[in-house]
């Protein structure tokens, strides 16, 4: 398939059933630690229309596997959009990786099925990661960070002045899981880019992390720089190899430095994006923007499972379970959390039984690790949202298909029930999001089909009164209130079905417990 555009000739190659065809392109160039600038003729991986792109720079992959040339898009076009001009939305989404590891590629990342299903344009875009897309020297043009921000910007301005030739409308939500959810959360923020998208769909956004303060940032740019290239003289960082970078970074990340520079980083994401009063301008935890797309936000059931099966593969004891939340919450906070009716492993009151199978107090980590991070934050942000005048649609699966990352987790691998499905843990959206994944039971294509349908529904319009919502479905998705989020189980018989607010009560988290993000004044 050749498709002639402003950039020169589009190669793609047919995927899925053929229907569909994909384009790898990079949308823009990049030096070290300088502004992306948007791509000025079309060039493939390789120059070939089957390759696809190398990483960006990350630890865990070999030098072959990356390159600081990184900017990238991998597109998927049915043939019923390049043979009707003008007609198709376009979904763009940005994969997750803690802004310090993923790519377009990542497994699971088929655009065909979504782009069929909304008879659209779907994107998958790499930005720069860690050091290399965060955390420029002090004495860099750029040195106010958000070089990922801005690589995600160059993605939209691509789409704006390219994708036409494709098909598009020039209509395009944005779209990301963890990390990538986190830069959507970011885009939202920021003055440019809320010129290029209509609506957003977050899912498994770590909501807890909030932009970094600009004085935190600099602190630590400040501290990373401190031992390398004299404070981070320009021309010397420029020289440094990729793998010495890489080694620092995994140092400072890794060994703590990070989080011991201020604890308001935390240990997930400490390289991200900032409050520059440029780039991103509102915090939106206390400023919100003037234009407020309308968003889609979804977490897992048991999102923190993934954290609970590493950190405690072998069980945790009910006597463990204080101190334990002690480690993530401090004193305070911990004990607030053990004495409410919503977690003690050992509760008699609780409003939410755990299920009696020997591993009780791993299942309350959980609820602690999944109501902190994700869902009591995201519910929040929704209420937020909403009471600033936008619009959120907010939604919890309840069945997922285990992510790679999670296939050597028992707790992600072991249903609580026997005869169950296994926990929903962190990233198991995703398969079902794609409709991508392998070997799916009946209830997962069940549910993929439908989460296509609804997606494809609000990406076509986002500000449509519809929302989500299709006819033939069996149930309404509704928008969330300032104060109930209207929450719907997403998966199995209960699909469709109020997803009760227990923890995440405004009472409660927020309020009783303050969230990181009233902690550090963020």
């Amino acid at each position: 398939m050749v498709v002639n555009n402003n950039l020169g000739q589009a190669y793609g190659v047919p995927v899925g059933d053929g229907s569909v065809y994909r384009f790898s392109v990079r949308y823009a160039t990049a030096a070290r630690f300088a502004d992306p600038v948007v791509a000025s003729q079309w060039i493939m991986p390789n120059n070939d229309s089957a390759a696809l792109p190398l990483a960006c720079p990350q630890s865990g992959l070999g030098a072959s596997e990356y390159s600081e040339d990184c900017l990238y898009a991998v597109v998927y076009v049915p043939t019923s959009v390049l043979n009707n001009p003008s007609s198709a939305p376009v979904y763009m989404w940005f994969h997750g990786g803690s802004f310090y590891a993923g790519s377009a590629t990542d497994p699971g990342l088929d655009g065909s099925k979504l782009a069929k299903s909304m008879n659209g344009i779907v994107v998958f875009a790499q930005y720069r990661l860690g050091v290399l897309g965060w955390l420029p020297p002090s004495t860099a043009s750029t040195a106010s960070g958000n070089l990922g921000v801005k690589d995600a910007i160059a993605a939209l301005k691509f789409a704006k002045q390219t994708l036409s030739y494709f098909g598009s409308n020039g209509k395009v939500t944005v779209g990301g899981q963890s990390s990538g959810g986190h830069m959507v959360r970011s885009l939202l923020a920021s003055p440019e880019a809320v010129n290029y998208f209509q609506g957003a769909t977050l899912h498994g956004d770590p909501v807890q992390w909030a932009f970094l303060k600009n004085s935190v940032y600099q602190s630590l740019q400040t501290t990373f720089y401190s031992s390398l290239c004299s404070g981070g003289n320009l021309a010397c960082m420029k020289s440094k190899s990729v793998s010495d970078i890489l080694d620092a970074q995994d140092s400072f990340i890794f060994n703590g430095v990070a989080y011991y520079v201020d604890p308001s980083v935390g240990n997930g994401e400490p390289l991200r994006p900032v409050v520059d009063g440029t780039t991103i301008k509102y915090t939106l935890t206390t400023t919100f923007p003037p234009t407020k797309r309308p968003v889609l936000m979804t977490t897992n059931k048991n999102e923190g499972g993934q954290a609970v099966g590493q950190w405690f593969p072998q069980g945790l004891t009910t006597d463990a379970f204080l101190p334990s939340i002690q480690g993530t919450l401090g004193n305070d906070r911990a004990q607030t959390v053990n004495d409410s009716p919503y977690y003690n492993p050992t509760g008699s009151n609780l409003v939410e039984p755990y299920v009696q199978n020997g591993d009780v107090t791993r299942q309350s980590f959980d609820r602690v690790g999944t109501d902190q991070s994700w869902r009591c934050e995201n519910w929040a942000f929704a209420r937020r949202w909403t009471a600033a005048g936008g619009t959120a649609y907010v939604g919890v699966f309840e069945l997922g298909a285990t992510y790679p990352t999670n296939a050597n987790i028992d707790y992600c691998t072991t249903p609580l029930t026997s005869g169950g499905t296994n926990p929903v843990c962190h990233e198991d959206e995703i398969y079902i999001i794609f409709g991508s994944t392998p070997n799916p039971s009946s209830a997962q294509t069940t549910l993929s089909t439908e989460i296509q349908t609804r997606l494809s529904k609000f990406i076509t319009n986002p500000a449509a009164s519809t929302g989500p919502n299709a006819s033939g479905l069996g149930w309404t998705w509704n928008k969330s209130g300032t104060s109930d989020v209207k929450a719907v189980k997403l998966g199995g018989s209960a699909s469709g079905q109020a997803v009760p607010a227990y923890g995440c009560d405004p009472s409660f988290w927020g309020a009783a417990v303050p969230f990181d993000w009233q902690m550090y004044n963020e």
